[in-house]
């Protein structure tokens, strides 16, 4: 790919800019359950298979009725505010050089941010993030917008909204499944994973750009 041709970036938030870890969550609510058999063999490790999870990410549920039914779902006995905090757990904290390595980019074409993220985590991680947040022309949270990744829909309302062009426009994403979304509205895309990084990519974008400026 030629870099030189994009004109925006989309940046996902969690796992590409903040270390997450959503294991931390499910094993410790798993631990506390009441029920053996969740203790001995756990539940729902994807989250994207997990309907009460993606409602709460589109904003379709409360936080209060998202509390309340995944304490029934974990046969839970804890208050809401432990769950709440339990629930926090998966929020590590934003990668050293997030800043830094977006304001690169910058400087190579507009950026945005797109976040699969609910109301609870929002709270937490916002305050802490708000220098990162600025770098970007808009940031989009799923729970805001009321769509999520990987739906086609969510990568459109972005598109439309900011009249993008989706060819001169590079997703870059963590997980495979919405790197598959966004490539089905005709989006150019970045898997970061452990073969290819941000770094590996910003090296490539700041390369191409500086060739085709000499």
């Amino acid at each position: 790919m030629n870099y030189n041709e994009i004109e925006t970036f989309i940046f996902d938030f969690g796992g590409v800019l903040y270390e997450i870890d959503t294991e931390i969550t499910i094993k410790k609510l798993c631990s506390l359950s009441s029920n053996e058999f969740i203790r001995e063999k756990g539940i729902y490790q994807d989250y994207s298979n997990y309907k009460l999870f993606n409602d709460f990410e589109c904003g379709k549920i409360s936080t209060n009725f998202f509390l309340e039914n995944l304490k029934k779902d974990f046969s839970l006995n804890i208050s809401n505010d432990e769950l709440f905090s339990i629930w926090n757990e998966t929020l590590i904290g934003l990668y050293p050089d997030a800043i830094s390595t977006v304001r690169k980019f910058k400087k190579c074409g507009k950026i945005f941010l797109f976040s699969n993220t609910s109301e609870i985590h929002y709270t937490k991680f916002y305050p802490e993030c708000i220098d990162l947040f600025e770098e970007f022309e808009e940031c989009f949270f799923s729970f805001k917008i009321g769509l999520r990744k990987p739906d086609p829909a969510s990568f459109k309302f972005i598109i439309e909204k900011h009249k993008l062009n989706p060819s001169k426009t590079l997703f870059i994403d963590d997980y495979i499944k919405n790197i598959e979304g966004a490539k089905s509205v005709g989006l150019r895309v970045y898997h970061v994973n452990s073969h290819t990084s941000l770094s590996d990519l910003l090296h490539s974008v700041e390369s191409d750009t500086q060739a085709n400026n000499t």
